[in-house]
């Protein structure tokens, strides 16, 4: 080959391995924005639970209580169970390393105890989940708010 069709040649190599270059500082840029789009779908998944089984308490704990508030309450737990088995114990062991143990064996199975208790009207169950309950309290009330501030940090971008 001559010096005048080389330069050609060098120059698509040269444009190729650009395009190559910037393909994968792309694909890096996306795997990284899957990554924090996964962080928040489980950040969701995680309060909306806590949310969902608070607020179900604070209904059965008003008085007066109806037929009403208690199928409220039932199926506000139901999708705080639903949304809590959707949280991967990766992402609670990031946050606080006894998280994930502590939410599945208190918290999780504490709203299960509690809930199969009332539908069976098993006082004795119904008590069992909310000591599990009581221990996940324990649990997470010295750790709530540094796990709260863990998750704010999570969603600050970060500088560039």
């Amino acid at each position: 080959m001559n010096p005048s069709t080389l330069r050609p040649v060098a120059i698509r190599i040269l444009l190729w391995a650009l395009f190559i270059g910037v393909l994968l500082w792309l694909s890096g840029c996306q795997e990284d924005r899957i990554e924090s789009t996964e962080q928040a779908i489980q950040q969701n998944y995680f309060l909306q639970s806590l949310s969902l089984v608070e607020s179900a308490g604070q209904l059965l704990m008003r008085p007066g209580l109806t037929e009403d508030d208690i199928t409220r309450a039932m199926q506000r737990m139901d999708l705080g169970l639903e949304q809590a088995r959707k949280v991967e114990d990766g992402f609670l062991k990031k946050l606080e390393p006894r998280l994930a143990r502590e939410y599945r064996e208190k918290f999780i199975q504490g709203v299960e105890e509690y809930r199969l208790g009332v539908e069976a009207s098993d006082r004795e169950r119904q008590l069992q989940g909310l000591g599990r309950l009581g221990q996940w309290g324990e649990y997470w009330n010295p750790v709530k708010s540094e796990v709260l501030a863990r998750l704010e940090r999570m969603n600050q971008p970060e500088p560039r």
